[in-house]
């Protein structure tokens, strides 16, 4: 039994509400235990003692009323009543008036609500009930006649446990209600939420794009249905920020949505004042203009947001069918090297200036997006990459707390990567309860990468071209977007921001030569 539920999800989706993804959780994946972090003030990062797990045993005291030395100091006599009988107890010389009449379980019925990324809720009653796990209700999904998915749908996607503060991406064999049930203790330990917090989260189980499909994988799937899923995914991504990009490209990207939802341009509809009111359902929240300002102003503004989505709406031929612009929806985003990242929580540290220079200095929260290829650490609230590299490019190691008491003390992911101006190697370190998670996810990377022959070397330089049906449109101009085209140039959103980094520097014969920030090293 299946229904499918419309749910209108809001797009105001504030800038502190994003984030966080994770690869499933159990021995693969986190049989490390997050308990605390490197000490700003502490040693180098230590491997954690194992913890020792004491059982005791409780033992019964003496009852007092049972029968004991009499007066005359010998024991009393008791008789003991004969036990009841039921009607369909036999004899005591028949063997199975020993054995136990066993009445088979019968699992507890239950309705489990699926979230997928169109704003849709598929509600599923599985046979198992609220054992079920979540391979069979993956193929639960997949089999269903209303979403009309093609059988390899479920290598694709995969079921998550999300929210706020922790995304989850669950292993076949687990039980989602179970790991629902369990929330409040991964909030504990892999998430910076407060006792509060996690008493009032409530995560979803989602339907996603798995995080070990790669973008080839990607780029040869001509199903319109999943297609649409990856669309819907893709547009959620960028709506709320999480995949940074040029004002002009959000504006390219916004106008392709405008003509899948919306169908051909209409001059009386489709106006000026319409986009300009209705912008945040195009645009991430940092890119859209203020409404206030009299629109007599903005329209004189060529570069305005509002103005830009008109443009680039009004020039897609009219005759474009909406699949086309789906399939060049994710060409566009496909070129991102983000593309398709599970999405963790951090802090970096940044280097003091000024008066920040004597007074406590705040961490700067990040999220660390890690995909097939790459690793890009991104400044969430100002749209932009701090850092990123290809994993032949890096070197990740993990560090677990000096003082695993200290509640303050977090895990964190050394990320080694070098410098060509400076023939030097510079090192991050990112302070993160999710850090075990992040180090398991590159580490199963980097097996499946050495498992494969071919490699994976041309995964982040995809344009649209090598794939099965690349859409071409009349009088095509989305072209490319100016993200990718200018990489190189300093201000562009994709270039390292490595001054605004508290960084190490080393040597080439692995000497440090300068650090800066809370670092401390063994001599």
């Amino acid at each position: 039994m299946m229904i499918i539920v419309e749910e209108r999800l809001g797009r105001s989706d504030h800038r502190s509400g994003g984030g966080g993804g994770a690869t499933s959780l159990g021995p693969s994946s986190a049989a490390v235990s997050a308990v605390g972090g490197v000490s700003k003030n502490a040693g180098p990062p230590v491997n954690p003692s194992p913890q020792r797990l004491s059982l005791m045993g409780a033992v019964g005291g003496s009852d007092p009323h049972s029968p004991g030395d009499g007066e005359d100091g010998g024991f009393q006599e008791r008789l003991i009543p004969p036990r009841k009988t039921s009607v369909e107890t036999q004899t005591m010389t028949d063997d199975s008036y020993y054995q136990r009449k066993i009445t088979p379980r019968v699992p507890k019925r239950c309705k489990i609500a699926v979230y997928l990324a169109t704003g849709t809720a598929v509600i599923l009653e599985p046979d198992s009930g609220s054992s079920c796990t979540a391979k069979e209700l993956l193929q639960s999904i997949v089999e269903s006649e209303e979403l009309a998915l093609p059988p390899y749908a479920g290598e694709v996607f995969s079921l998550w446990m999300a929210s706020s503060f922790l995304e989850v991406q669950l292993k076949p064999n687990q039980q989602p209600l179970g790991v629902r049930k369990n929330w409040k203790r991964l909030l504990h330990n892999y998430s910076s939420a407060t006792h509060l917090e996690a008493e009032s989260d409530d995560p979803r189980i989602c339907l996603r794009r798995s995080a070990f499909l790669t973008k080839q994988e990607e780029m040869r799937i001509t199903d319109g249905k999943i297609l649409e899923l990856f669309y819907a995914e893709a547009r959620h991504n960028i709506l709320s920020g999480r995949y940074p990009c040029e004002a002009d490209d959000y504006s390219m990207l916004g106008a392709l949505q405008a003509g899948i939802e919306m169908g051909t341009y209409n001059t009386e509809i489709h106006t000026f004042e319409f986009f300009r009111q209705n912008q945040r359902q195009f645009l991430p929240e940092h890119v859209c203009e203020a409404t206030w300002i009299p629109s007599f102003l903005s329209n004189r503004r060529k570069n305005s947001p509002a103005y830009l989505l008109l443009e680039n709406f009004r020039r897609i031929p009219p005759t474009t069918p909406s699949r086309k612009l789906v399939r060049k929806y994710l060409e566009l985003c496909w070129s991102l090297p983000y593309y398709g990242s599970a999405m963790f929580h951090g802090q970096v540290e940044s280097p003091a200036k000024g008066l920040w220079s004597i007074l406590d200095h705040p961490d700067n929260f990040v999220l660390v997006a890690i995909n097939s290829h790459s690793l890009h650490v991104i400044d969430y609230y100002r749209n932009r990459i701090l850092v990123g590299a290809r994993f032949e490019s890096l070197k990740v190691e993990l560090g677990w707390p000096s003082n695993e008491t200290n509640p303050n003390c977090l895990p964190c992911l050394f990320l080694q990567f070098s410098e060509l101006e400076s023939r030097q190697s510079k090192m991050l370190q990112i302070f993160s309860k999710q850090a075990p998670m992040m180090d398991a996810l590159i580490s199963r990377f980097h097996r499946a990468r050495s498992r494969s022959h071919h490699g994976l070397e041309s995964c982040d330089d995809v344009d649209g071209h090598g794939a099965m049906e690349a859409a071409e449109i009349d009088g095509d101009f989305f072209v490319s977007l100016k993200t990718v085209t200018q990489c190189g140039e300093e201000n562009s959103c994709l270039s390292n921001k490595l001054s605004e980094l508290a960084l190490a520097a080393f040597d080439e014969e692995g000497i440090c030569v300068s650090k800066a920030g809370s670092w401390a090293f063994a001599q």
